[in-house]
């Protein structure tokens, strides 16, 4: 239970989280571990199992993208990213099958990348927005609603308010904010 709103413009994204854990039972308790944070051209947030979460902070790694000029970003995430990303989640244990409807820990993903915004979604879709917003988690509607009907403000304090809306409606969302940019 969460949310993580994230806004892209002019090249650039800013993304934010919230600090809430809650359990089974509706239980909360507020974390010290980030679920939105950079590393290198990436800009990342998670919502959903934080052991998911832990292995794309602490043992993922990027796949070297291959010095094709053909190749865009796109074709670079749903290829060689989601596969790498994949991999590892069947190597830790953490995965869901569809077909079956067996499932195991996950969580969605967004990814900002060279200037765009992406959303992973839990079968591995890799999705951009048309308006350069979007939010996930539990709070994501309240989140998608405020930033929608802000257009204008500055992207930081359009994502800042937008998880502020969240905490005020969503049961399941806590400050302290956590917003980045790259």
């Amino acid at each position: 239970m969460t949310c993580i709103a994230a806004v892209a413009k002019n090249g650039k994204v800013w993304m934010g989280g919230d600090s809430a854990s809650v359990s089974d039972d509706g239980d909360h308790d507020l974390v010290a571990t980030e679920k939105v944070f950079k590393r290198g051209e990436f800009l990342y947030g998670f919502a959903g199992c934080w052991r998911t979460g832990q292995v794309l902070r602490h043992i993922f790694k990027e796949p070297a993208r291959p010095n094709r000029k053909s190749l865009s970003d796109l074709d670079y995430l749903v290829g060689h990213w989601i596969d790498a990303w994949r991999e590892l989640l069947a190597t830790r244990g953490i995965h869901k099958t569809f077909e079956t409807g067996a499932s195991g820990q996950y969580a969605t993903l967004l990814l900002g990348y060279r200037g765009t915004l992406y959303q992973i979604e839990q079968d591995h879709a890799v999705l951009t927005p048309r308006d350069g917003i979007f939010a996930i988690g539990s709070g994501s509607d309240f989140a998608l609603g405020a930033l929608h009907v802000m257009p204008s403000k500055p992207p930081a304090l359009r994502v800042r308010m937008a998880l502020q809306a969240s905490e005020r409606y969503s049961g399941s969302v806590r400050g302290p904010f956590t917003v980045l940019s790259l």
